[in-house]
C-alpha cells in the first residue's frame, strides 16, 4: 500500500503552487502568488520578489484545487 502511494506521488505531474507574499519591510500580507511573481506593496511603494522575503510560509496553495497543501 505504501509503495503504491509513493509511486503515485513520484509519477504525479509537477504543479505550480502559490506562496504567501508578506512585505519584509512593513509585514503587510500582500497576496498569494506564484514564486516567479513580483508583488507590489502600496505601503512601502516597492515591488517584492520571493528572494526578498524574510520568511516563506510553509503552506502552499494549489490554485486548481481550492485547498491548502501543507509541507513540513
Amino acid at each position: 500500500m505504501v509503495e503504491r502511494q509513493e509511486k503515485e506521488i513520484a509519477e504525479a505531474p509537477a504543479r505550480k503552487l502559490m506562496i504567501q507574499f508578506i512585505c519584509p519591510k512593513c509585514d503587510h500580507d500582500l497576496a498569494w502568488a506564484y514564486e516567479s511573481a513580483s508583488v507590489y506593496c502600496r505601503a512601502c511603494d516597492r515591488w517584492i520578489t520571493v528572494e526578498q522575503l524574510k520568511r516563506i510560509n510553509p503552506a502552499k496553495l494549489d490554485p486548481s484545487q481550492d485547498q491548502l497543501l501543507l509541507f513540513v
